[in-house]
């Protein structure tokens, strides 16, 4: 809807209440929080800091509406079990969203998952906005949505394409993070168009609607010495199994690490135009991230890459992980749908980037490929560079 032009409202709602919480009784799944200690709150994140404010075993009162009428709900406060400096009053906090339309859906329970995020946000856009966005074309996609519009991942995206020809698709919208899975067999006569957010698809699809045969962002992922070095990196890293530390290289231009060893060429198999990678020693018992704030290259480097081991969890399950970074850790590990995956990110001075990751399992999972799939890992490394 706010890609179409209209204002969403967002209200801090009360999403889980643990049973043996402080909040037992007095607070339900559905209250939309107003204000804490009588000070108004807009977000989930204030809702937390307020809360945050008072000491264990203090009260604090919520103002929260249920059934359309407010009330004010006194708790008095129980100590983090992990930390028993910070308060708790055991809930987790969501967001609702306030719509200026209702938006009924008739499609029933034959579709459903986060996996039509992205094709449900195009309808409704395509409803409330002049013209038809397909231009007529038999359209077919997926990918998860957040509430700003990014496009997330799904699984069994092949599967998904060969639904999608069965029904006489042409056109398929892949989320940028399944392009390397998408290109894994035949394309079953599709045109693979690549998003990242939903403004992405959008414009996408008004431009094939104008001008069919127009260059639209695709899957096909042009190939490069830094991509090249990348997956060099990540096959190399991977010979050595999973559970290891993190891992940092160096990255040098082949030619002119030719130019000042020319033995080189005839000792290792090196592609003359290509990026040559070069492990770091790195200190153990420190997080890679720390370590990075140290580093500066030397300007005989070209570029960088790390490797490190990561617990991803989907997005729906971060509104209930808790706070505390030491707690947050243990309830990842915990998590039924946390998944183990192995990121790889490059960089160089000229700015290109190139990421990947794999899953620890399924054994065979495929490697998923981009120019921006871990961000934050991608800033930190550039920072070293300048």
């Amino acid at each position: 809807m706010r890609a179409a032009g209209y204002t969403v409202d967002e209200r801090p709602e009360v999403a889980f209440v643990a049973e043996d919480g402080a909040s037992v009784g007095k607070l339900k799944v559905g209250d939309l929080v107003e204000a804490v200690d009588g000070k108004a709150v807009s977000d989930k994140d204030a809702t937390v800091a307020a809360i945050g404010k008072v000491s264990p075993g203090d009260t604090v009162t919520l103002t929260v509406k249920r059934s359309g009428k407010s009330r004010d709900v006194a708790i008095v406060t129980k100590p983090d079990s992990k930390d028993p400096k910070i308060p708790r009053i055991g809930i987790s906090v969501g967001t609702k969203f306030i719509f200026p339309i209702q938006v009924d859906n008739n499609v029933g329970d034959q579709i459903g998952g986060p996996s039509a995020g992205t094709m449900f946000a195009l309808a409704i856009y395509d409803m409330l906005t002049p013209g038809e966005l397909t231009g007529g074309k038999n359209i077919a996609g997926t990918g998860e949505i957040t509430p700003d519009g990014v496009v997330g991942p799904i699984g069994g995206v092949r599967q998904k394409m060969a639904g999608a020809e069965r029904a006489g698709a042409t056109i398929f919208l892949v989320p940028a993070a399944n392009c390397a899975e998408a290109l894994n067999g035949d394309d079953d006569g599709l045109q693979l168009v690549k998003i990242t957010k939903l403004d992405d698809a959008i414009s996408s699809l008004r431009t094939i609607a104008k001008d069919p045969k127009a260059k639209v962002p695709s899957c096909l992922m042009p190939d490069s010495p830094l991509r090249q070095a990348a997956l060099e990196v990540e096959t190399y890293v991977g010979a050595d199994g999973w559970d290891q530390a993190p891992r940092l290289f160096a990255l040098v231009r082949t030619a002119d690490l030719v130019a000042a060893e020319p033995g080189l060429l005839e000792q290792v198999n090196l592609v003359p135009d290509g990026i040559t990678s070069i492990e770091q020693e790195l200190p153990r018992g420190r997080e890679l991230e720390d370590l990075l704030t140290e580093i500066e290259w030397p300007a005989s480097v070209d570029g960088c890459a790390a490797v490190i081991e990561r617990i991803m969890l989907p997005p729906e399950a971060e509104e209930s992980l808790p706070d505390d970074p030491e707690a947050l850790v243990e309830a990842a590990a915990a998590h039924p749908d946390r998944r183990e995956a192995r990121l790889v990110a490059a960089v160089m001075r000229d700015g290109q980037a190139h990421s990947t990751v794999r899953a620890k399992e399924p054994a065979d999972a495929t490697l998923l490929e981009g120019p921006d799939l871990v961000p934050g890992l991608i800033e930190h490394l550039r920072r070293t560079l300048t």
